[in-house]
């Protein structure tokens, strides 16, 4: 079970989600709000709880989908080993199996979806993902895993 702990102040409120098993604590935002307007600061740390919940399903689902597709340990090794050569096996066989697969005929195309499976991954692993058609030079972070970022 997940615990999160707030540390709050006069206008700002520090945000920590515990890893899985309640044991080590990771501050994930600082919150800002005008001063003792607690209301404001409970909706931004209810906004941010559904986020994370919402990530973590979406993680869920997609290894599941990976998974039950046979192709999840080539993500494996990617996120256990990044590199040019690991992230160019996992990008060639994604885009492989889903022209092998399903009615997505282009490379093109399953570039665009391959972004959108692995980049919520490599949050969750906290290592490299994709930017710009190729590995991130930096761990993906959740600002760029956002709704409405540029791919």
């Amino acid at each position: 079970m997940r615990i999160i702990g707030l540390d709050l102040g006069r206008r700002t409120c520090g945000v920590a989600i515990s890893d899985p098993m309640g044991i080590i604590a990771n501050a994930v935002e600082t919150i800002r709000f005008r001063e003792n307007d607690l209301q404001k600061c409970l909706e931004c740390v209810i906004i941010h709880i559904r986020e994370r919940n919402a990530h973590m399903f979406l993680c869920l689902y997609i290894e599941k989908v990976l998974k039950d597709s046979g192709i999840y340990e080539m993500f494996n090794k990617f996120f256990r080993e990044p590199s040019k050569d690991t992230y160019l096996n996992v990008k060639k066989g994604f885009s492989n199996f889903t022209i092998e697969n399903t009615s997505i005929n282009g490379e093109t195309e399953c570039n665009r979806i391959f972004i959108k499976v692995l980049n919520p991954l490599a949050y969750k692993y906290k290592t490299c993902g994709t930017e710009l058609g190729r590995i991130s030079k930096d761990v993906i972070t959740f600002d760029k895993i956002a709704y409405n970022q540029r791919n």
